[in-house]
């Protein structure tokens, strides 16, 4: 969903994730035309409260300067984190990188990974604690980003699973001794014919017994058939 459109970016929201996404179509020419640009995204983002940002930087070529960079992070960087940190996010990896992927030239991405080897001086006043994931390439950051859930979802899917398995352990205790054998019988892929040869009982009573499994329990497809 494409919500902002200038010269050199466009923004666009994806709903499934609350995904805001950075794209530079073109580079802007100056610095004022790049805040301008970066402070519509930023509102964008907050008023969403988007949980991720996707930066696509790869057409980018305005020069950084430890100025713009310390701009960057107070006027953009540190208020989406702090939307993203709202939502309980914890991070993925021992990087501790947020949900933020910035996906960068070839070159641009090569330079970065050949600095992080050496052992060159680093201005301390421009660290930042927390960085996004820089990547070559978007679909590559794409399914990175796709892994993240917040702590709330992970909770909520381990109550739903939790929930689940207290139900089918109160279901099988419902059951008698008989019906769980024909059960068992049946995921060993017998027949209902040879159930009532092996439990020494008529095939009415499997039936019988059958009907009142199925009251019972919520028989799942792979083990509901039917007794002819």
């Amino acid at each position: 969903m494409l919500l902002y459109s200038s010269n050199y970016l466009e923004i666009y929201y994806e709903p499934q994730y609350e995904r805001c996404i950075l794209n530079w179509i073109d580079s802007p020419p100056t610095v004022e035309l790049f805040k301008k640009d970066i402070a519509e995204y930023t509102e964008i983002a907050l008023t969403f409260k988007s949980k991720q940002a996707l930066w696509l930087q790869q057409k980018l070529t305005i020069n950084m300067d430890s100025e713009l960079i310390e701009w960057l992070e107070e006027n953009m960087n540190k208020p989406i984190i702090n939307t993203i940190l709202a939502d309980n996010f914890y991070p993925l990896d021992c990087n501790q990188n947020y949900p933020v992927a910035l996906v960068l030239g070839q070159k641009e991405y090569n330079l970065l990974q050949l600095y992080s080897l050496t052992d060159g001086k680093t201005d301390k006043s421009l660290i930042i604690e927390k960085m996004p994931r820089f990547f070559c390439d978007e679909k590559e950051a794409r399914n990175w980003l796709d892994q993240w859930r917040s702590s709330k979802e992970v909770e909520s899917t381990k109550s739903v699973v939790q929930n689940e398995q207290f139900q089918s352990h109160k279901e099988m205790k419902a059951l008698t001794k008989r019906e769980r054998e024909i059960i068992e019988l049946k995921h060993q892929g017998k027949t209902p014919k040879e159930i009532a040869e092996l439990m020494n009982i008529s095939i009415n009573t499997v039936r019988t017994h059958w009907k009142n499994i199925k009251k019972k329990v919520n028989i799942k497809s792979t083990i509901d058939f039917t007794i002819s």
